[in-house]
């Protein structure tokens, strides 16, 4: 199964559901490189998401997924950062000492990826332990 503009706007809930879930694990990851505050940021920016999609209707997935990107960004600001030292985003700013911590933007970016794909798939997101989130490498 895959998504139409209507199934990916009815998985928008079940993503702000699964960064909810996630909040004390993004909140000790933003800790470690920043201020603490990525889950409080993303859940302003997808409940901005969500008033939005109550007032317009996107006619394809790419137009859902346009609409949630640019809200994100609009609402919460966006990042980079690579698994070793980190080029782009707050992070940046630690130089070597951004080596070794993961990002929770990009940790957050594949809660919300996994979400989608199971949704797609018609199964529940995935919940694994907070704690197992290292990032792997290679």
């Amino acid at each position: 199964m895959g998504y139409d503009a209507e199934s990916l706007v009815a998985a928008m809930p079940a993503l702000g559901a699964e960064i909810a879930h996630r909040r004390a694990e993004l909140t000790r990851l933003d800790q470690e490189i920043g201020d603490g505050d990525h889950d409080e940021n993303l859940a302003r920016g997808f409940s901005a998401v969500l008033t939005k999609l109550r007032t317009v209707e996107p006619e394809t997935p790419d137009k859902v997924m346009s609409l949630v990107v640019t809200t994100l960004i609009s609402t919460v600001g966006a990042t980079a950062t690579t698994p070793w030292q980190a080029r782009k985003g707050r992070a940046f700013y630690l130089g070597e000492r951004s080596i070794g911590h993961l990002d929770p933007g990009a940790q957050s970016t594949a809660y919300v990826l996994a979400s989608l794909a199971a949704s797609a798939a018609g199964h529940a997101a995935p919940s694994a332990p907070a704690e197992s989130t290292a990032p792997a490498e290679g």
